[in-house]
């Protein structure tokens, strides 16, 4: 036996779909992980979040193409002084 933590908000979702179909909540998990399908293509399609990483990089990279992003040089020498410094 295993014990798995969810956050509340989807613990209620689980819940109220189990109870929807008749089931437990153990019946239920068991379907759903039964039916998982680990294939390449079933990946691919949950790793949206890395697709909406890279075209905020994308965007981020066409800012800055134009924007200068350097340190101010005050900030860049009080940085440095304090690197220097012995902790």
């Amino acid at each position: 036996m295993s014990t798995l933590t969810v956050p509340p908000n989807i613990a209620n979702r689980i819940r109220a779909k189990a109870k929807a179909e008749g089931l437990t909540i153990s019946d239920l998990l068991k379907q759903l992980l039964r039916s998982y399908d680990a294939t390449p293509r079933t990946i691919k399609r949950r790793s949206s979040r890395v697709m909406r990483n890279d075209a905020v990089t994308q965007r981020l990279n066409k800012i800055y193409a134009k924007e200068d992003s350097s340190l101010d040089p005050v900030i860049a020498k009080i940085q440095a002084k304090a690197l220097r410094e012995e902790w």
